[in-house]
């Protein structure tokens, strides 16, 4: 399963009894245009490249969305994981919250050699939904490529991400 997140959250709405459905609508815009369009839209496209208000922008600006690789369920709601392509810049992000924690994987082709601030602890969480070869051990000295952690709200998860992104930004320069 991979669909785009428009796609698939349009196909997917929550019944309107629910308590918890507005959830749904809160994770996909924080990922969807906090984390993707706000935070990695310029340096992981070419978006710069091209003037303002050109057809070239627009179509990165809407073809650059998390997909949805799995679901799971939550209070009744069907929740989405999402991963967030990020390849230009050696990266790929997978995450899903369940209204308790955020669950991310993060895949990269490069060692990571960032302080995080003490966000990443050895918390063990509940990968729901997670194709089973994208979850993996915890970022530690020995493994620093391919790791899983788990955060427990919207601003450790901006943080996380803001960290990762000016990592991956001034590794970049260095190079």
């Amino acid at each position: 399963m991979k669909e785009r997140l428009n796609d698939w959250w349009s196909n997917n709405k929550p019944d309107e009894n629910l308590i918890y459905k507005d959830g749904l609508r809160k994770q996909c815009l924080f990922v969807r245009d906090v984390l993707m369009l706000n935070m990695f839209l310029d340096i992981a496209t070419d978006f710069k490249k091209y003037k303002a208000f050109s057809d070239e922008r627009s179509k990165i600006f809407d073809s650059f969305v998390p997909s949805v690789i799995g679901t799971h369920r939550s209070k009744s709601v069907l929740l989405p994981v999402m991963e967030m392509d990020l390849s230009k810049i050696g990266l790929k992000i997978v995450l899903r919250y369940n209204f308790y924690d955020w669950c991310i994987s993060v895949e990269s082709e490069n060692d990571i050699e960032c302080d995080f601030m003490g966000l990443i602890t050895y918390d063990k969480g509940y990968f729901e939904g997670f194709p089973s070869n994208r979850i993996y051990e915890n970022y530690t000295s020995w493994n620093k490529k391919n790791f899983s952690l788990v955060l427990n709200n919207d601003y450790e998860v901006y943080t996380f991400m803001f960290l990762l992104k000016n990592y991956v930004m001034n590794k970049s320069k260095s190079n």
